[in-house]
């Protein structure tokens, strides 16, 4: 069976739920496909005419939910659409943002594949690729570009690049990626007799200035207001450590 015609269901996807640490464009299910020529070929969802520009949607949270105001200052994803649609390639990027919250977004991309209008692009989690390949109809790059694949991937730094690839298909392209920030409190520091430099050098002063911490506030030394999972993956993994094995065995 194709990748395409894959059964596309709730559970699909509620079974990959992972943390978020950065953000691919994937192509999806019929999205234009590059022949001999460099040209595309036509898709369920393309909107095409001889005086008019191939239109294709590009799925993201980025941008405004429908219902609520526009921010003052776009963001840089619909700068950059912006300036790509300016350029006046023949194809023209409608930028869609259903939620700001990637899993809701997601579902809702999944009914609009099984109304068979689905975006020709969507920005996902890396950590979620597995279950979109299965939930989301992905259809590999080498499919869409062709010989022209290659070229465009060397753009990107060998690093990053086994982020959008399972096996031998390439599913997205390296589009956004996020850091943790963690800010610390210079008055509780200065109350503990702690000095931040030396607090954070390596784990095991964190570990026994951490304590001094602890004990002027009488609250854990670390606040994490996001998912968890992904600020601890970052500084375990920042640190030569490792959290799953390629096997996905768990190694902390």
């Amino acid at each position: 069976m194709s990748r395409n015609a894959r059964r596309i269901d709730r559970r699909t996807v509620l079974r990959g739920a992972a943390g978020t640490a950065g953000a691919v464009a994937l192509g999806l299910a019929n999205a234009p496909r590059a022949g001999a020529t460099g040209g595309a070929e036509s898709g369920s969802r393309l909107v095409r005419s001889q005086d008019k520009p191939t239109e294709i949607v590009f799925s993201h949270i980025w941008g405004t939910p429908p219902g609520e105001q526009a921010a003052e200052k776009k963001h840089p994803v619909e700068l950059l659409i912006d300036a790509f649609n300016a350029k006046g390639t023949g194809v023209k990027v409608i930028s869609r943002t259903e939620s700001v919250d990637y899993f809701e977004m997601m579902q809702k991309a999944q009914a609009q594949i099984a109304a068979g209008q689905p975006p020709a692009l969507m920005a996902t989690p890396w950590a979620f690729i597995h279950f979109a390949t299965e939930g989301l109809a992905i259809t590999p790059l080498e499919t869409i570009a062709g010989d022209e694949l290659q070229g465009v991937m060397t753009n990107y730094k060998e690093e990053v690049l086994p982020l959008v690839q399972l096996g031998d298909q390439t599913l997205g392209v390296p589009f956004a990626f996020s850091v943790p920030v963690i800010y610390y409190n210079n008055d509780i520091m200065k109350s503990a007799g702690v000095d931040p430099a030396a607090l954070f050098r390596d784990w095991t002063s964190f570990r026994e200035m951490g304590q001094a911490v602890k004990n002027t506030t009488g609250n854990p030394i670390l606040g994490l207001n996001t998912n968890a999972d992904w600020p601890a993956q970052s500084i375990i993994q920042c640190n030569g450590g490792q959290v799953m094995t390629e096997d996905g065995k768990p190694v902390m």
